[in-house]
């Protein structure tokens, strides 16, 4: 079972780089997503102590991220 946080990373991450795709290519979709997840879990949870950084947290959206680019099945930069 994965925990709620976790899937919620990954439904997120997923859904940002589908709608960033209507706006510019894959590639560049998924970098800022990834991007934007490793700002949320350094500088939001981690140098604001909004939430408790988790690598874990970083993974579901890396996998979210890779879901997205499976599913899509193209990738350009």
């Amino acid at each position: 079972m994965i925990p709620k946080d976790k899937l919620r990373h990954i439904v997120y991450s997923f859904a940002l780089v589908v709608a960033g795709t209507f706006f510019m290519p894959l590639g560049w979709a998924a970098l800022i997503v990834v991007v934007i997840g490793a700002l949320k879990e350094w500088y939001w949870d981690g140098q604001m102590k909004r939430g408790v950084p988790e690598w874990g947290d970083f993974l579901a959206d890396l996998i979210g991220v890779a879901l997205a680019c499976l599913l899509l099945g193209r990738w350009h930069v």
